[in-house]
């Protein structure tokens, strides 16, 4: 690997070879630091970023190294300047300062837009300067009337989350394609709107990355008319919503665009074949944006440690179900049908509700006169055991979600991409609710995710709540394991920073 380029001068021949390292460059800078003309060392400088930024895309190092090192430069650095240089004409050298900008654009609506926010914000943060926003409340507030109306009390973003918490898929399904078919009609407007926000901020970005659907047509011309480079970065495995109008655009000699994509699978591809007029060197397969807790290899110790944490019990084989984010009504009646299974299996099951309080207090109330005894309680999380010994976790909204389901040897879901590729990524089976209240019944993004798990071999869905009776038992009994051996899916971590890295560059 080459790690300088040549820097030449009158008095200095820097270094070039293949065999130089970090090492190297701070050795010659402490021998000849202080005799380096003004350009050679603005350009030094400049290198060593790179250079670890090269490092690093290629897994040379980790962060806690990384710190290290260029703690080490800084202090070298000012020991050179002072040597030779009066205070007033001294480079100065920031590893804060010189950090590229990340703008990342995110949605409220549902919880996959922030969670992959959250993960971009976990990996890039450490090397680049990353900026999460709202883009519909911080950039395109004036196109959501409701917004408007109510003076930013109420957002359509808001409204879109009750259909989801109220179980209104049909009205939902409904609000989006009237949404995607505003957006695209105001294309022009986002653009506008993008526009405007770029030019009032400080520093313009060095990239941007859009985790939301509907309104990339618009922020890519803009990205575009200021020459910033775009990765698209969609949530879900169906990538319609995300490429909403991109076909329209010819975006073939984008240099600057690249699309990313959650697998290597032709499915998955020829979404976008259909909705979008991309070469084949704009994919570019990173992985879904997961969390890095999702990607964590966790040891036999590190899930005791974790279930103690989360006050789950010893000797018990663990279910999890999960609502999503904004909790679903469908969860009470699973919860009914967990508490009826005839097995000799001693099973708990963590009933997560999201932000759904009120169901999370039905579900306890329910329990309770059926004859349940409270084990545990606090705001967070209350502990039954029903009178035929099946203990139940009632949890509200928890950030550690991840590691409830990596303590799991089944996961119980709702059929949206974030929790479907999180279990993935963890290789916990799935089961997916596709009941009669069930999302992917008029979500059709959402009915992608059950035929990708089916084919996966991941898991399998139920239509019927009673359906668990069997099919937990069944699951339970089988051997422990990764489910699916023939699939590893993509290092997410690994793949989109050295994405940034050469978008960037």
């Amino acid at each position: 690997m080459q790690v300088l380029e040549t820097l030449k001068d009158d008095t200095v021949d820097c270094l070039s070879s293949e065999d130089h390292a970090i090492s190297d460059l701070l050795s010659y800078l402490k021998t000849h630091g202080s005799a380096l003309p003004r350009r050679v060392r603005m350009r030094l400088r400049d290198e060593f970023h790179n250079l670890l930024a090269t490092v690093i895309r290629e897994e040379k190092i980790d962060e806690k190294e990384f710190r290290l090192l260029a703690a080490q430069f800084i202090r070298l650095w000012e020991h050179a300047e002072a040597l030779a240089y009066p205070e007033e004409n001294r480079i100065p050298l920031s590893l804060t300062q010189t950090k590229k900008k990340i703008l990342v654009l995110i949605s409220e609506g549902g919880g996959g837009h922030k969670s992959a926010g959250e993960s971009l914000r976990e990996i890039l943060g450490s090397f680049y300067d990353v900026q999460v926003i709202n883009a519909i409340d911080e950039v395109l507030q004036p196109l959501d009337s409701l917004s408007v109306l109510t003076n930013r009390s109420f957002s359509g973003e808001d409204l879109y989350n009750l259909f989801l918490q109220w179980g209104l898929h049909f009205i939902t399904r409904l609000y989006v394609l009237i949404g995607n078919l505003y957006m695209h009609k105001n294309q022009q407007k986002i653009e506008e709107l993008f526009c405007d926000y770029l030019s009032g901020e400080k520093r313009m970005p060095d990239l941007i990355i859009s985790t939301i659907p509907v309104v990339n047509c618009g922020l890519v011309l803009a990205a575009y008319q200021k020459n910033i480079p775009f990765l698209l970065l969609p949530t879900d495995l169906d990538t319609k919503l995300c490429l909403n109008g991109l076909k329209d655009l010819d975006l073939k000699d984008h240099r600057y665009f690249r699309l990313a994509l959650p697998y290597d699978d032709p499915d998955v591809r020829m979404k976008v074949v259909q909705n979008s007029n991309l070469k084949a060197e704009q994919l570019v397969v990173t992985g879904f944006p997961v969390r890095r807790a999702s990607q964590k290899k966790y040891t036999f110790k590190e899930i005791q440690n974790l279930r103690k944490k989360h006050g789950m019990l010893d000797g018990y084989e663990t279910i999890t179900i999960v609502a999503g984010a904004q909790g679903g009504e469908i969860i009470f009646e699973h919860a009914k049908n967990v508490v009826k299974i005839n097995s000799n299996i001693r099973l708990e099951a963590n009933i997560c509700v999201g932000m759904n309080e009120r169901i999370r207090q039905n579900i306890i109330r329910w329990l309770l006169r059926k004859g349940g005894r409270v084990l545990y309680a606090d705001p967070k999380r209350t502990t039954i055991e029903t009178k035929q010994g099946i203990v139940l976790h009632v949890r509200g909204f928890i950030r550690e979600i991840i590691e409830i389901m990596a303590c799991s040897k089944l996961l119980i879901t709702k059929t949206g991409s974030c929790s479907v590729n999180e279990g993935i990524y963890l290789g916990v089976p799935l089961l997916l609710d596709n009941t009669r209240h069930s999302s992917a019944r008029h979500f059709w993004w959402e009915r992608f995710n059950i035929q990708f798990i089916q084919k996966l071999g991941a898991g399998d869905v139920f239509t019927e709540s009673r359906q668990l009776r069997e099919l937990i038992p069944l699951f339970l009994e089988k051997p422990s394991g990764n489910p699916f051996p023939c699939f590893t899916p993509p290092d997410f971590a690994k793949n989109i920073l050295r994405l940034v890295s050469d978008m960037i560059q």
